[in-house]
Parts: structure tokens; C-alpha cells; sequence
């Protein structure tokens, strides 16, 4: 996922509305999306090189938590409706 964010050969899948205006926000600020773009690319590059191997674990997997708990989330609140 990370080049791709540089070169855009993997197509997105569409967004609802709300998460559109979200990322719009983020885009906007102009350094938040090359910043964290970078930082998974040598994140990854750490990983293949098998230097510093658990920090770039640890950062790989803090961004799925991440992703698992908002995934989560919306579940739980499906449920209830």
C-alpha cells in the first residue's frame, strides 16, 4: 500500500460520502498523506532488509489495529439498528 499512495497503480474502491469529505480533510492539509506514505514505505523496506525488523512491526500492525477497531465499530453499530 505504500507506493501505491506515490503512484497510484492500485485503483480505490469508493468511498461513502462522509468518509469522502473525511479524507478531503485530510488531503487538504497537503503533507499528511506523503508523510504517512513514507513512513510505510520504510516501514516496509525495514521489514525486506530485516533491519529494525520489530519496530517496523509494531508500526505495520499498530495501522491494523487501527483499521480492525473501526471495522469493529461499524459492525457493532449495524447490529444495533
Amino acid at each position: 500500500m505504500g507506493l501505491n499512495g506515490f503512484f497510484h497503480f492500485i485503483s480505490q474502491p469508493p468511498m461513502g460520502e462522509e468518509a469522502a469529505k473525511f479524507m478531503m480533510g485530510l488531503a487538504s492539509s497537503g503533507y499528511f498523506f506523503p508523510f504517512l506514505k513514507t513512513f510505510e514505505t520504510i516501514s516496509g523496506a525495514l521489514l525486506l532488509a530485516g533491519i529494525y525488523v520489530p519496530l517496523a512491526l509494531v508500526i505495520l500492525s499498530r495501522k491494523k489495529q487501527i483499521k480492525k477497531g473501526k471495522k469493529e465499530k461499524n459492525l457493532r453499530k449495524l447490529k444495533i439498528k
